[in-house]
């Protein structure tokens, strides 16, 4: 194909009448050839601009996304502070209590001279009110009680009497 074009240039860069048909069907040609090639480079540009709209649609979602992914991490590391504030919260707890119970450990130690000789039990019998027993002494006692009332009286009584 090289070669057919390169001596159709040579034959057109001669000298020739207009009036020539050779020449003149190869100008043709080369006119007819030269308006493809320019239609066909217009379809490329067409579609590289088509591409080109397509990519920079493509980039400006790519950057939308870039955003979003920007926030999420944000997001995140507000939530990763938050949990680091927690965590330095629970040391600081832990801490307290480990001091505490250091102390009540030494508390324990200081306390002396107790031991425990027997583990409390639970009486098995039901231990419960006797009736009998807290009506008879109630009975004595308001025997009691009304004897000296009547020795009050008796006594109040005589001594106004004298009086």
């Amino acid at each position: 194909m090289l070669h057919f074009i390169k001596q159709r240039d040579a034959v057109l860069a001669k000298e020739h009448n207009p009036t020539d048909s050779m020449s003149l069907l190869l100008y043709s040609n080369t006119i007819q050839e030269n308006l493809t090639q320019i239609d066909r480079l217009n379809l490329t540009l067409e579609d590289n601009y088509i591409l080109k709209q397509q990519l920079q649609q493509e980039i400006k979602d790519l950057e939308m996304q870039l955003a979003n992914l920007d926030l999420q991490l944000a997001d995140i590391d507000v939530r990763l502070a938050n949990l680091d504030i927690k965590s330095k919260n629970l040391d600081l707890q832990d801490n307290k209590l480990a001091i505490k119970q250091k102390d009540l450990e030494a508390q324990k130690a200081n306390i002396s001279g107790l031991r425990i000789v027997q583990e409390p039990t639970i009486d098995p019998q039901r231990v419960s009110p006797k009736r009998t027993l807290m009506v008879a002494v109630a009975g004595v006692l308001g025997l009691f009680v009304g004897i000296f009332a009547a020795f009050a009286i008796e006594f109040w009584q005589s001594h106004k009497v004298s009086a």
